[in-house]
């Protein structure tokens, strides 16, 4: 992402906390002029901002955390007309190093943060203001995202308890078998394994075409789990009261597939308004949840100049190291946002199959002697330019542009996520 080009006369260094914060103001000859603890309220964070704009005509909030626990002190800024700036974590652990000292308080965190920012304003990023329909898109995900990791929780937590109570179940549910229909309506019916066992073939395979008519060769599914239960002849202590967890587990479970369904047609629903998803879809690869991620991430692109800083963002670009003649060429890059950059990743994947410029592009790469992933990159790469040319043009994706020219617009095509 781009670094901020703004200037202050005035800097605010803030280290958010959760009751409180603490602020470090100082001006361009980086003189201490206030300093102290405040309380995280309108109040007093009001106070700070007007005392600030005292000393100068130009004040800047530069924070370490812009959301979640900052996000109010930010809000509460942007409200006073302050300018905004952010100074990323890893960015301020290589500041303080500059630094007398290895302890670490808050005083000396809130200084290095506005002392970084006077002196090196090239090293802040911007604190975007993102729409409305933005905002809530990406709560909308947060949710999703947070009722993903539960529901892994709960699936690792059944994993663990089959693993006591019987080894060859766990086993024989492996990958995505334990999320099947057939196997969720059979766990909650039967009290346990053993249950399952006594019920016979017969009756398995009647309960299954009862309560699963779309499952097929349900005798052969039938037979398959109780040879496998059967295999076990120790019973452990305790079975059904294990049992009863895992058939709970499965209840939230479903509740909780329910909820992430009715969250990602809100989130389709409002992605949809927004001219940027439109454009999106339009480009081969790019399904719903990965326009919408794109969206969150980087929004219209109004902090990106060139589709290199993009790029470099997204950290799909290689970095270059050089020192002398010992250390010299082009390396992974580990940084950048990671959502965004699979995001782009997993597109440009998709796009090998469905697309046949992405295709012969990939394919090049291959014959080059680029393995997969690295070559899955450099088409992520060459993507994101057109990418970065659609929405700063505001442009459907043409797969004739360079034949005729110009992009023409044309309602945008659904493509495999």
């Amino acid at each position: 992402m781009t670094t901020t080009s703004l200037t202050a006369d005035i800097v605010i260094g803030l280290d958010v906390g959760k009751t409180h914060h603490y602020a470090w103001v100082i001006d361009t000859q980086c003189k201490c002029l206030y300093k102290g603890k405040i309380n995280q309220d309108q109040q007093s964070l009001t106070k700070l901002y007007t005392k600030a704009q005292r000393f100068g005509d130009t004040v800047m909030l530069v924070v370490d955390q812009p959301n979640n626990i900052g996000a109010f002190a930010v809000e509460v800024a942007r409200q006073q007309g302050l300018q905004l700036g952010y100074l990323t974590g890893t960015r301020m652990r290589h500041a303080s190093r500059l630094h007398a000292g290895n302890s670490k308080t808050d005083p000396k965190d809130a200084q290095i943060i506005a002392e970084t920012a006077m002196r090196m304003p090239q090293s802040l990023q911007p604190v975007a203001h993102t729409e409305d329909a933005m905002q809530q898109l990406s709560i909308l995900n947060g949710q999703i995202e947070d009722l993903i990791r539960t529901r892994t929780a709960y699936i690792n937590r059944i994993r663990v308890t089959l693993l006591v109570i019987c080894p060859i179940l766990e086993r024989f549910f492996a990958g995505k078998t334990l999320s099947a229909q057939w196997v969720k309506a059979l766990i909650l019916h039967y009290n346990s394994p053993q249950a399952i066992v006594r019920a016979g073939e017969k009756r398995l395979t009647r309960f299954l075409e009862r309560n699963c008519p779309t499952v097929r060769n349900k005798p052969d599914k039938a037979h398959n789990l109780i040879t496998a239960i059967a295999s076990q002849t120790i019973t452990m202590p305790h079975t059904e009261a294990r049992w009863r967890s895992v058939q709970s587990y499965l209840e939230l479970i479903t509740h909780i597939n329910d909820e992430i369904q009715q969250l990602q047609e809100e989130a389709e629903a409002l992605a949809a308004t927004m001219p940027e998803y439109q454009i999106l879809l339009s480009m081969p690869g790019v399904g719903p949840k990965t326009a919408q991620t794109i969206i969150m991430c980087v929004g219209d692109l109004r902090d990106f100049h060139t589709p290199a800083e993009l790029a470099s963002y997204a950290g799909i670009c290689p970095v270059t190291r050089q020192s002398g003649t010992s250390i010299k060429g082009e390396h992974v890059n580990r940084s950048g946002n990671k959502r965004l950059k699979n995001a782009l990743w997993y597109s440009a994947f998709a796009s090998i199959k469905s697309h046949e410029r992405s295709r012969t592009y990939y394919q090049g790469k291959r014959d080059a002697g680029k393995r997969h992933n690295a070559a899955v990159m450099c088409l992520a790469r060459r993507r994101t330019n057109v990418i970065f040319a659609m929405l700063k043009n505001h442009t459907f994706y043409d797969d004739h542009y360079k034949a005729t020219g110009t992009i023409a617009e044309h309602p945008p095509q659904q493509a495999a996520a």
